[in-house]
């Protein structure tokens, strides 16, 4: 029998619920009328906008499309109520679970009078109508007076289609609600609360979301989209490389110690890995050929000639994209783990003859992943790998796997994803120690793919948890005219550093 009619991720979550097994058993509340619902004009102004988006950036496997969502037996003393209508508080028919109601809240950060109702307006529209680069979803558990936060996922919002912004968003949410109940089962109580993080008080006060507003917004939006167009078509962006001898705090890059490599014009450089040996100073690039609309992976050896290299060789190209050349040393040979998702799995290569000659060694995972990064912690190997849902952003979800060796066999976290979270999860660049803390590098993608880099304390690495705490971040405002920065790494004193700006050309 039907539960009721309403989007096919929260029928989707309560799949999730159920697979993960009978030790928990969970009540569902029915969304009851909604009080935050747009009216009048405003309404109208959606409901025009929605129906050219779906037109536009629709799918047949929406999230966001209506279904029959199937009531699961609802037990008379459940272990928690897990609440849709993104309402807090107690639940009548359910006055006390033993691990309290669970809300699923949308748009965390928003003031209350710009949160519309997610059976109304997916989760992101607030924040797309208010150009708000990212959007919070939480699962928020009241026990008595007891209002925590125990999970939560942060997406980029799309800032021309709420459908295509939030539907990798909205498909990562069945995932969060599964693991939060096997985090709890496995604990025997609610974990510690999250604390969130770069949300904006003071703009928050100043939103509102009113009819004219959402009119306006929606003007902007459509504008937006016209300028996107002849923006990529006039100047493109175009990644450099720039490098220092003389660098040594992670956070401070930029000033004159930072000198940009001078690349070819009709290719660019980016993902930077540098490595110092007695003969020479190497830079392992990614070299995107633009007339060949992909990326192959190449050394540059250094030198302090005007362009600020000697020779520059290929050293693997496939029929598809390669980025990220992750270059790592074990037991005296030279091996290499680089982005190639397109193959279906990670695949790693050693070097014949380094560093310029390398050939296939194994299948690191049979899975794709984006950015994988090898480090050993404590007599223990972790790969820190970002991994999209289906339908989602490899930026927003970070997988760890562990093993005895760098070669493997690898092994996935019992918690992961251990990070859900656009601002974190990709990494950029080698992880590193510094006064007896890990650190790692990562991308920023809220704003954008590649708009800045976040360093991240690693408080906890173990087989049963992960969290970690950021503690700066690097805008893309170290050196002029940079529109995104995305790759950090430093070895014995060389480091490299990447950046995006315009490279202009005429229409033609």
């Amino acid at each position: 029998m039907a539960w009721r009619r309403g989007p096919a991720w929260i029928a989707d979550a309560i799949s999730a619920i159920e697979a993960t097994g009978d030790a928990i058993v969970v009540g569902l509340v029915e969304a009851g009328p909604s009080t935050n619902r747009t009216t009048g004009l405003g309404r109208a102004f959606l409901r025009a906008y929605g129906w050219l988006d779906a037109r536009v950036f629709g799918r047949p496997d929406d999230p966001t499309r209506i279904v029959d969502i199937t009531a699961p037996t609802r037990p008379e003393e459940p272990d928690v109520v897990i609440r849709f209508d993104g309402a807090h508080g107690s639940v009548s028919r359910w006055p006390a679970p033993a691990l309290g109601v669970w809300t699923l809240a949308h748009g965390m950060g928003l003031p209350t009078s710009v949160r519309i109702d997610p059976l109304d307006v997916a989760p992101g529209g607030p924040e797309m109508l208010l150009s708000r680069p990212f959007t919070i979803s939480q699962i928020v558990a009241c026990t008595g007076a007891d209002q925590r936060a125990i999970g939560q996922v942060v997406s980029r919002v799309d800032p021309l289609s709420l459908r295509r912004g939030t539907r990798g968003h909205l498909r990562k949410l069945p995932g969060l609600v599964a693991r939060t109940v096997t985090t709890v089962r496995a604990g025997g109580g609610l974990p510690d609360p999250i604390v969130e993080r770069a949300i904006d008080a003071a703009a928050n006060d100043r939103a509102r979301l009113g009819s004219t507003e959402i009119a306006w917004n929606l003007v902007r939006i459509l504008l937006g989209f016209v300028y996107r167009l002849v923006k990529r078509k006039i100047a493109p962006t175009r990644w450099v490389v720039a490098v220092s001898r003389d660098h040594d705090d992670p956070r401070g890059v930029g000033g004159t110690s930072f000198r940009f490599l001078d690349s070819p014009g009709d290719r660019e450089w980016a993902d930077p890995f540098p490595l110092r040996t007695p003969g020479a100073d190497y830079l392992f690039i990614e070299e995107y050929v633009f007339a060949d609309h992909r990326g192959h992976l190449s050394v540059v050896e250094l030198d302090d000639s005007p362009r600020g290299w000697r020779s520059v060789d290929s050293i693997l190209a496939l029929p598809t994209h390669l980025s990220y050349p992750f270059v790592f040393e074990w037991l005296g040979a030279w091996y290499m783990l680089p982005e190639q998702g397109a193959t279906g799995g990670s695949q790693l290569y050693i070097a014949d003859e380094f560093p310029r000659a390398w050939r296939w060694h194994s299948t690191a995972l049979d899975r794709p992943v984006a950015d994988a990064t090898i480090v050993e912690i404590e007599g223990r190997w972790w790969m820190f790998s970002a991994i999209a849902v289906s339908g989602g952003s490899a930026a927003d979800e970070m997988h760890l796997f562990h093993a005895e060796t760098p070669l493997g066999p690898w092994t996935a976290h019992a918690r992961n994803p251990v990070v859900s979270d656009v601002r974190t999860a990709r990494a950029a660049g080698r992880i590193f120690e510094r006064d007896g803390a890990w650190y790692r590098v990562a991308q920023d993608g809220a704003i954008e793919y590649g708009h800045s880099i976040a360093l991240v304390r690693i408080d906890r690495l173990d087989l049963d948890g992960y969290r970690e705490t950021v503690v700066d971040k690097i805008l893309p405002d170290w050196a002029t005219g940079l529109l995104g920065t995305h790759t950090l790494n430093r070895v014995d004193g060389l480091t490299a550093i990447d950046g995006s700006r315009a490279r202009r050309r005429s229409i033609r």
